[in-house]
């Protein structure tokens, strides 16, 4: 196995990165579920109405995190054919996409009305409502920015056995990353084609794998601080 760097944290000032927009996989947005909540408690506040608003409003949470955690690699690195929403939050956090303080707001509340007959009241149903709010405030970014890739060059050299990486690439709802490593020969294009230069020329870490975990966390911290 080739052994990896732990701590890539002097840069190179000069990093950059690309993102791109991503497309949910059902027509209706999780902001959408989140109006059709505002709207049910705001008309009326009865127990039908305040389900209602509650069942949408977890309808938007799930999406959400559904579609981030797909979008990085969950469906690849997962073996249950029947995952559950801890899974995919779970797997948002090893990502990165999580923090620990919108996730601890989170199960807060969503654990008070866990059991699938009782019907919250009004208070619950709103602080349900605000947090659903906050979080997709502070997880948009993901879906409107997609990481695609984060360029940069180790402040410090190497030893000889740990490879220089250049930048990290991820496609949305692939089963991988890219870790694209800085070339230190000179090659003749013209005896190599250029698709096998390049391959030769990268790492691939499948989802699931600790590194991959490890890496796409520094991706996403780097993308969004730079």
């Amino acid at each position: 196995m080739i052994p990896f760097p732990t701590d890539y944290d002097d840069f190179d000032p000069y990093s950059s990165s690309s993102s791109n927009r991503i497309e949910y996989e059902v027509e209706t947005s999780p902001q959408t579920y989140l109006n059709y909540a505002i709207d049910d408690i705001e008309n009326e506040k009865t127990s039908r109405t305040l389900v209602n608003s509650f069942s949408n409003a977890k309808r938007a949470l799930h999406l959400q995190v559904e579609t981030l955690a797909n979008a990085f690699g969950f469906k690849a690195a997962t073996n249950k054919k029947r995952p559950n929403f801890h899974d995919y939050i779970a797997y948002c956090k090893n990502c990165g996409v999580v923090t620990p303080r919108i996730l601890k707001k989170l199960n807060k509340v969503r654990n008070a009305v866990e059991h699938e007959y009782y019907t919250p009241n009004e208070s619950e149903t709103e602080d349900f409502i605000d947090v659903v709010e906050l979080f997709l405030a502070a997880t948009d970014r993901f879906i409107f920015q997609f990481p695609l890739d984060y360029e940069f060059l180790p402040g410090e050299k190497l030893k000889d056995n740990i490879p220089d990486i250049c930048s990290i690439e991820l496609k949305p709802f692939s089963d991988k990353i890219t870790l694209v490593v800085y070339s230190k020969d000179k090659h003749d294009e013209n005896i190599e084609d250029v698709k096998s230069y390049k391959k030769r020329e990268s790492i691939e870490i499948l989802a699931g794998e600790s590194m991959y975990f490890t890496w796409l966390s520094f991706m996403v911290e780097k993308v969004y601080k730079s």
